[in-house]
């Protein structure tokens, strides 16, 4: 059995920015990357992050990012599967974490939130 000791959540950064275009109708198209390694034989991390931007193929009217790291502490997830949960578990456990902050960072700055849906997070990355 495969048991995290510790978990720790760090926010890397949350930015949101205005861009001046006008339109009513908008399609949002959010970039997930991810990012995994370990610190030591117990310390591992997954990065998350999203990025809904303005661009010359798609406009939007603002730009947010939220990239998050959670850091894990497991002294009994062999090596050779530390890898699938680094890029598997560890992405849905963090998925939740970066929809509120993509929510709550659009709420607050006075526009209508962006909800991103609720996804399989095994779809997100090719491998």
């Amino acid at each position: 059995m495969n048991i995290i000791a510790n978990m720790q959540i760090i926010t890397n950064e949350i930015s949101f920015h205005t861009n001046p275009i006008k339109g009513e109708q908008f399609t949002i198209q959010p970039l997930f990357s991810r990012d995994v390694g370990s610190t030591d034989d117990e310390h591992f991390f997954t990065r998350l992050r999203v990025e809904i931007k303005n661009t010359k193929e798609n406009p939007f009217p603002f730009d947010v990012t939220a990239d998050i790291t959670g850091i894990f502490e497991s002294k009994s997830i062999p090596e050779e599967t530390r890898e699938d949960f680094q890029k598997h578990q560890a992405v849905s456990i963090l998925f939740p974490y970066i929809r509120n902050a993509v929510a709550s960072i659009t709420a607050n700055a006075f526009v209508q939130p962006i909800l991103i849906p609720i996804l399989d997070v095994n779809t997100l990355f090719q491998d």
